[in-house]
This record gives C-alpha cells, sequence and structure tokens, in this order.
C-alpha cells in the first residue's frame, strides 16, 4: 500500500483532478491530509499553491479533517463520502454515491445511483443516471435530471427535484416553504395530519388524495390546501398520483434508520476489506484469488444486513418506538428471548403491518414481496 501524508491544516483546499477506480473520502480529526492506494495506483499527491492536489490511476483511499473544502474532476468508480462538513464539488463520478455527512454538495454528472444524508449547506445536481435517496439535506435542493426513482424526505423548504421513474416523497412543511417536484412515473407524498401547505396537484393517472383538507379543481390542475396553507408544494406525475397524510411521525425512525445504515456500511466494509486484502496479496506474489468466493462473502453480508434493515423497518411501523414489548408483542432483545409462540404472534403481525403499508401507499408491490420473504423463517 501506498501512502502520502501532508500537513493540510483545519480548512486544507483538496483538489482531486482524477481517479481511475473508486473514492473514499474519510472526515477525521487533525490537521493533516493522507491519501493512500494500492502499490500499482500511481498515486500523486502534492502542495500546489495554497492547497494540496491529488491524482491516481486507481481506486484511492483519503482522510482528511472533517472541514476541508473538497473538489474532484473525474472519479471512474464509485464515490463514498463520511465524516466530512466542508463543501464538495464533484465533476464526474462513473460508478454510484453514497455520502454520509458533508457541508455544501455539488455534483454535475453521477453515472449511478446517489444516496446523500446529513447535508448541512444544500445539494445541487445537474445528472443522476440511476435512483437517488435524499435523507436530511438542510437548505436548497435542486435536482434538475434523475433517470430512475426518487425517495426523499425533509421540509421542502426549497426544493426543485425532477425524476424520470418514480417518485416517493414524505415532507414537514415549513411556513414559506417551497416544494416544485415532478416525477415521469407514478409520484408518492406523505405529510403530516397537521400540515400547513397549499397542494397543486397535476396527474397523467389517476389521482388520490388522502390528506385532510379542502379541495378545489381547475381544468387537469386539483388544489389542496392543509391547515393556513403557509408553504406551497407543486406536485406532477406521468403516472398516478397520490398524496396521504401520515398522523405524527416519531424521532425514533431517524435515529433508527442511522443504525441500519451503520450496520450495512460496517457489513460492506468488512467484506471490502477482505477483498483488499486478497488483492494486496497478489500484488505481493503468485497468490491466487478466488473471485466468485468474494462475491458470494459480499452478497451474504449485504442481504444480512438488508434482512435486518427489512425486520427493524417493518417492526418500527408496527410498534411504534424503541425495543421491549409492544401491543403484546415482544421485540428487540425481548424478541429473542421470547417463546416460539410469541415469536410467531409477532411475525404475523409483521406481515400484517407490510399489508398495511402496501394498502396505505407507503410502500410498492414489489417492495411488499421483498418485506414478506425477508419475513420468512429462516431467511
Amino acid at each position: 500500500m501506498e501512502s502520502v501524508n501532508l500537513e493540510g491544516g483545519e480548512n486544507p483546499k483538496v483538489h482531486i483532478t482524477s481517479v481511475g477506480g473508486d473514492l473514499r473520502l474519510t472526515g477525521r480529526g487533525g490537521t493533516s491530509v493522507e491519501a493512500q492506494a494500492g502499490p500499482r495506483g500511481a498515486l500523486s499527491a502534492r502542495e500546489v499553491g495554497d492547497g494540496i492536489e491529488i491524482a491516481c490511476r486507481s481506486a484511492c483511499l483519503v482522510f482528511l479533517p472533517p472541514g476541508a473544502l473538497v473538489t474532484a474532476d473525474s472519479v471512474g468508480g464509485d464515490v463514498r463520502v463520511t465524516g466530512m462538513s466542508g463543501d464538495l464539488a464533484i465533476g464526474t463520478i462513473g460508478g454510484d454515491l453514497v455520502l454520509r455527512r458533508a457541508g455544501k454538495v455539488t455534483l454535475t454528472r453521477v453515472g449511478g445511483d446517489a444516496v446523500l444524508s446529513r447535508v448541512a449547506g444544500g445539494l445541487s445536481a445537474e445528472w443522476i443516471g440511476g435512483d437517488a435517496v435524499l435523507q436530511q439535506v438542510d437548505g436548497q435542493v435542486r435536482l434538475r435530471s434523475l433517470g430512475g426513482d426518487l425517495v426523499m424526505e425533509g421540509d421542502g423548504r426549497d426544493v426543485e427535484v425532477t425524476a424520470g421513474g418514480d417518485a416517493r416523497l414524505r415532507l414537514t412543511p415549513v411556513p414559506g416553504g417551497r416544494c416544485v417536484a415532478h416525477a415521469g412515473g407514478d409520484l408518492a407524498c406523505r405529510l403530516p395530519d397537521e400540515a400547513s401547505a397549499r397542494l397543486v396537484l397535476k396527474a397523467g393517472g389517476d389521482l388520490d388524495i388522502g390528506a385532510k383538507g379542502v379541495t378545489g379543481r381547475s381544468g387537469e390542475v386539483v388544489t389542496l390546501e392543509m391547515g393556513t396553507a403557509e408553504a406551497l408544494i407543486e406536485l406532477t406525475s406521468g403516472g398516478d398520483l397520490k398524496v396521504s397524510g401520515a398522523g405524527k411521525w416519531a424521532g425514533a425512525d431517524v435515529d433508527l434508520s442511522d443504525q441500519i445504515r451503520s450496520q450495512v456500511e460496517a457489513e460492506m466494509e468488512a467484506a471490502l476489506a477482505q477483498v483488499e486484502a486478497s488483492l494486496e496479496a497478489i500484488e505481493g506474489g503468485p497468490i491466487g484469488i478466488d473471485t466468485d468466493r468474494l462475491s458470494r462473502d459480499i452478497r451474504r453480508a449485504t442481504d444480512r444486513a438488508q434482512r435486518r434493515a427489512v425486520r427493524a423497518r417493518v417492526r418500527v411501523e408496527s410498534s411504534g418506538r424503541g425495543e421491549g414489548w409492544r401491543d403484546g408483542l415482544p421485540r428487540g432483545e425481548a424478541f429473542e428471548n421470547a417463546s416460539p409462540a410469541a415469536k410467531a404472534d409477532a411475525s404475523e403481525q409483521e406481515r400484517l403491518t407490510v399489508l398495511r403499508m402496501l394498502e396505505q401507499g407507503t410502500i410498492s408491490v414489489d417492495e411488499a414481496e421483498k418485506l414478506l420473504q425477508a419475513l420468512e423463517p429462516g431467511a
């Protein structure tokens, strides 16, 4: 493994000109910038002007102060960002993007999927080829072109998004907020029952309004006024459009989702470490690598994490909060120590919850099938 360590200060300017493989950016304490790559990565890291410039032909791992200001011109593979608070701007990403915590994020082109959470300074993305998941994005959100499906959760304070596929929104409108969303396919939007917003709705297919409020119609446009209509939400879909109330939302959902993501990341990091260790062995000598076995290990690790996430999600929907016994059914650690009969009752309750989620439009038919499969004994 080749490594270069440079002193950068608390808020260094880091310019990554090109990375041929995957790029990982990880914030950590201190004032140094450390770049790592395999022995054949042709890693280059040097001071240029008032900043640091990095380039690498292969995959590259960069540790840097959380407040670093990072720009990247081109990344051939995936990009993963964790633990950052400074601004990030990336030109071209050939693969997927997974980002957990950063300041302002500016993206030009992402070839695959994008998952972004805890973005403190707003998001601007010109083009994302796959699906996108946006959570806890503070500030302005501009997603100009998304090839796949969109899942977004937030306050809709200043949002303009366009998705070529389906869109699922979960919004908590704030006074003066404006959210404009276009979906080429179906669009579903969940709002708190106590929301104060004016919704302007236009659907190419069926329109289903399950939220409480006063409705009106003018041609193809339907309006829905909830409360004193302090926020504006404009929704347009090429397919069906559904607006539903969701009651008061428990803050525990966010904490649990963070735990689930951490579990998934831990599993994937362990599997990827196996791959990297084997690749290092190849560089050191004529040692073979069973790529099929490594692929199976990665799939198994991912499947285990996904199954735990599925069960956790359904249990939150079933019980509302926390661990222990809820509604006469065991949860969490209590579930593991419960009798077989109690476990069977809990599993049946979870299956019923999935069906209710499907009926309410919270999940799609495909998602319901996956949830039910994951809840089967031995899954």
